[in-house]
This record gives C-alpha cells, structure tokens and sequence, in this order.
C-alpha cells in the first residue's frame, strides 16, 4: 500500500471508530453519517488498488454498520438493502446473517428469516443466538399458521425451503 492509500485507509478506520462512538451513544444520524463517509473513502482507496488491505471484509463491515443504524432508526427496507451489501462481500460474514435475519423476522418475512439462520447455521452449528431465534420463529410459525388452521403446511413450507438455506 502506498503513502496516500494508507492514509485514506487509516481515515476511514478512524471514522469508522467515531461512528460506533456515536452509535453507542444512541446517535444513530451521526453515525449513519459517520459510517457513509468513512465507507465513501474506503472505496475511494479501493479504486486506487488496495493490495494488502481485506477491502471486501472492511467494507462488509462498514455496510452492517450502516444496516444497524437504518435498523435503529426503523428504516428496515434500507437496513436490509445494506445488510446485503455486506454478505455480497463477504458470504461468510455469520454476524451479517444473524442481523438480516431479526430484520426479515420484524418485516414478519419469517421464511426467509428461517432460511437466513440455516444459512449461519451451516457456517456456526454452535451458534446460540441464532438457535434461540430459529426455535422463536418456528413457534411463531406455529401460532400464525395455527390460527390459519394449517400448521403442517408451513412446515411442509420450511423443510422445502431448508434446501436453500445450504448454499
């Protein structure tokens, strides 16, 4: 990495640190704003040709950083847009997967939110959070298919979908 890149790299690290100050702050603008910049700067450098810089784990990062502040703020089709961003650069990102999935579940998408933590599942099988969640959605699926008087259907639903959540 040259001197320019390095210090654009260490710019946006730097915002990237005074955004999750504010965020632990419950100043969720802030650090949206925060984050935005430091992510703009980040691909900035990346088109300079970073080369000794995980561009695509920083950037994932700095994108579930954004998604978290749209979810704070409620905007949960823009916390999902991000939350997406991040799993595209990093597929494996198990926090990403357990963060789209609370966002699927409060967009009641409990389907894809079920699929979304098999998928975490399948990269950490030891991951409390996400079983505690997976059981939580399924007695959801339960209760709302129960008053629709078809609870095997939605599970007949969920093991189709199981598949998919192996990727």
């Amino acid at each position: 990495m040259n001197e320019p890149e390095k210090v654009l790299f260490e710019r946006s690290q730097k915002l990237k640190e005074e955004g999750n100050k504010a965020f632990s702050n419950g100043q969720y603008e802030k650090a949206l704003s925060i984050y935005t910049k430091a992510l703009e700067i980040l691909h900035s450098n990346h088109q300079g040709g970073i080369q000794n810089v995980d561009y695509n784990q920083i950037s994932s990062v700095l994108d579930l950083n954004i998604s978290m502040c749209y979810y704070k703020l409620g905007k949960l089709e823009q916390s999902l847009s991000f939350v997406d961003r991040a799993l595209e650069n990093n597929s494996e990102y198990v926090k990403a997967y357990y963060r789209k999935s609370v966002i699927l579940k409060d967009m009641k998408n409990y389907q894809d939110s079920i699929i979304c933590l098999k998928r975490l599942l399948g990269l950490d099988p030891k991951n409390k959070e996400a079983k505690d969640l997976l059981e939580q959605l399924r007695n959801e699926l339960i209760q709302e298919d129960s008053e629709n008087k078809n609870p095997v259907l939605l599970l007949e639903k969920e093991l189709k979908h199981s598949d998919l959540g192996k990727k």
